[in-house]
């Protein structure tokens, strides 16, 4: 029997995973806070940030697969966009340039029935945002600061979005009130392997209430 997260609590934060269980069921339908305040999740889609190196594309392949749903990378859709290379695109573009065209890609995202991992710079747009969480569940995958940054290399060469003078440090605390506001869902994944926080992700979304 495969372990489950199945302990939540749901705060203005969102609901965050404390505790491992034991069950896995079927998976059913999500979203939107209803006016008794049951927090109804929807399957349509669901939608993954965090921090660079958090795991958010090796994780999302896999729980598609599991779910038999479709796989979008946001990073890649705008470097198709594009035709260059994320790190190229903040170059010529500028930040500014670069976060106009991550908010309009992840704007125009249509699907359903999709595992969508964004790049980590994606909660800047607002609009996207409020998009994103009107067509599915935005999980926030939260990692440490210390693990991270044994994760990541040249954060430059992975088309990471600094400001002048940032280091991974600041980047890390400006952006993690952020994720933690427009996620439905906080999973801590510090110390899991691939599968672990797999299992973790599917569990909690299983362990919501019903949309009735």
């Amino acid at each position: 029997m495969k372990r489950c997260y199945n302990q939540l609590s749901i705060s203005k934060k969102g609901i965050t995973v404390n505790k491992i269980g034991t069950s896995i069921k079927h998976l059913r339908n999500y979203n939107r806070k209803t006016g008794n305040g049951v927090y109804v999740m929807d399957m349509k889609n669901i939608i993954l940030i965090g921090m660079p190196g958090a795991g958010k594309s090796t994780i999302g392949v896999i729980l598609a697969k599991v779910l038999g749903f479709h796989f979008i990378d946001t990073d890649i859709v705008i470097q198709e966009q594009e035709k260059c290379l994320l790190k190229d695109i903040i170059e010529s573009k500028g930040l500014e340039g670069f976060l106009k065209i991550e908010n309009q890609v992840n704007c125009d995202i249509i699907t359903e029935g999709s595992v969508i991992a964004t790049g980590g710079s994606v909660i800047y747009g607002s609009q996207a945002m409020d998009h994103l969480r009107e067509i599915g569940t935005v999980i926030y995958i939260k990692l440490s600061y210390e693990t991270l940054k044994k994760r990541l290399g040249n954060i430059r060469q992975r088309g990471v979005v600094l400001k002048k003078g940032q280091n991974l440090k600041s980047l890390y605390e400006e952006r993690c009130p952020l994720y933690e506001k427009y996620a439905h869902i906080i999973v801590d994944s510090e110390g899991l392997g691939t599968e672990e926080l797999m299992e973790k992700i599917v569990c909690v979304l299983d362990e919501l209430p019903d949309k009735k």
